[in-house]
Order: C-alpha cells, then sequence, then structure tokens
C-alpha cells in the first residue's frame, strides 16, 4: 500500500480496496510493533551496535552493505502521541504519521518535507 494507491476515484469498489488495504497495512504496523515491545525489532538492536562502535573502529562490512543502508532508510516514520499527534518525517523523502487513539475517534497527522 502506498500514498497514491489512497488517492479518492469517488468508486465504491474502490474505496472497499482502500478500507482492505488500510486494515491490512494496519494488521502489519500492530504486528511489527508487536515484535519490537518483545525485544524483536531491528532497528533498534543496529542501532545500538552502530553507537558502540569507537571512533578508532573500522565500520563492519554488514554497515556497508547497500541494503544495510536502505534498510537503514524509514520512509515512513510513525508514532502514537495522544495528546499531540504531530510527528515527522525522519529522512528527507519520508512520510511522517503521528496517531492519537481515542474511545470513538482516531486523530491522525501526516506529514512530509515536500
Amino acid at each position: 500500500m502506498g500514498p497514491k494507491s489512497m488517492v479518492d476515484s469517488g468508486d465504491i469498489d474502490a474505496k472497499e480496496e482502500k478500507l482492505k488495504l488500510l486494515r491490512r497495512a494496519a494488521e502489519s504496523h500492530h504486528e511489527y510493533c508487536r515484535s519490537a515491545c518483545n525485544g524483536f525489532g531491528i532497528d533498534r538492536h543496529f542501532l545500538g551496535l552502530s553507537l558502540v562502535k569507537r571512533d578508532d573502529e573500522e565500520l563492519p562490512d554488514l554497515f556497508k552493505d547497500p541494503v544495510f543502508m536502505r534498510l537503514k532508510s524509514w520512509r515512513l516514520s510513525t508514532s502514537g502521541l495522544p495528546t499531540c499527534p504531530g510527528f515527522g518525517p525522519v529522512v528527507s523523502d519520508g512520510i511522517g504519521v503521528g496517531y492519537g487513539l481515542h474511545s470513538n475517534s482516531c486523530l491522525l497527522h501526516v506529514s512530509s518535507r515536500r
């Protein structure tokens, strides 16, 4: 699912497909968050490893790999901030989504640098 898939065409079938895509994205995000809370979030572990390297040490090959470099570029950055849902992107071509979940509503703040 990408932002272009959510552009409104006015078609009822398209709206149902968008809802299905949104639900799939939300389920995927929920599973990733659950895994991260249980210690399986890879970004935190890699950040920790990169921070313990001393200045006089050479960067390990893993950190030089093009796939790893792409992995570090979080184009979609999210945060649940119940009282202030603003959250900005963390990379220049990314999207930041802040959200606040309430009993009868969901506040969303979507931002980008362009």
